[in-house]
């Protein structure tokens, strides 16, 4: 498998494995740390942290691990969010005040702030062109937009 690095580009993941494992088995023979870095062109701190993970961890602890958090603990409830979402559908022209309105009317407690309300969905969803009619225009109820602007009108 190959990932990209942001230094040296595409990097095939084993041959890090194995790169960083050269390094570490130097440095477990008894090799001086700050030498096996300033070969290998390292950061102490890197070899320690990468002689602690194979030493806990084996080999899989050389390879590179995930940046993402374990965990968002001010993150929405799933629930809240599809309440903002529907919301937002069923009337594209409320904004965030409305919306933090509309729920804590709901009961929800603590209920969003207007922050939080426009900060879940993305912006394609709050962003409706004021030159854009969002009753249908057609005769037959089909839902085609009716472009309208007062300037060339």
């Amino acid at each position: 498998m190959r990932q990209r690095c942001a230094s040296v580009g595409v990097v095939d993941v084993q041959r890090l494995a194995e790169y960083r494992y050269r390094a570490v088995r130097e440095v477990l023979g008894g090799s001086a740390i700050g030498e096996v870095a300033a070969r290998y062109g390292i950061s102490r701190q890197s070899l320690h942290s990468w002689r602690r993970r194979f030493e806990q961890e084996g080999m899989p602890g050389l390879l590179d691990r995930s940046r993402r958090p374990r965990n968002s603990p001010t993150r929405l409830p799933a629930e809240v969010e599809a309440e903002i979402y529907e919301l937002r559908r069923l009337h594209p022209r409320w904004g965030a005040r409305r919306i933090s309105h509309e729920l804590s009317a709901r009961g929800l407690k603590p209920a969003p702030s207007r922050t939080t309300s426009t900060g879940c969905c993305p912006a394609t969803a709050w962003s409706t062109p004021r030159n854009i009619s969002i009753r249908p225009s057609t005769a037959d109820g089909s839902m085609r937009h009716r472009y309208t602007c007062g300037r060339w009108t």
